[in-house]
């Protein structure tokens, strides 16, 4: 994986870069994209998710405490 710094991202081809590529392409259709995206993190279904971090501490649907 590449570094994740504003310079290197710039020089070397990575997801990242690729991603941010991918969304200012969209921009140009649909000028709301950004909002899509974070709106879409709404819309989970909680009973779906399998692990998750709440307050530093870790939990796992499976795992019993």
């Amino acid at each position: 994986m590449d570094c994740g710094c504003e310079i290197t991202v710039c020089r070397t081809s990575s997801k990242r870069y690729e991603v941010k590529k991918l969304i200012e392409k969209l921009r140009e259709t649909s000028p709301e994209v950004d909002k899509n995206i974070f709106r879409a993190a709404e819309n989970v279904n909680v009973d779906r998710i399998v692990s998750w971090t709440y307050e530093g501490e870790k939990y796992n649907r499976y795992e019993k405490k």
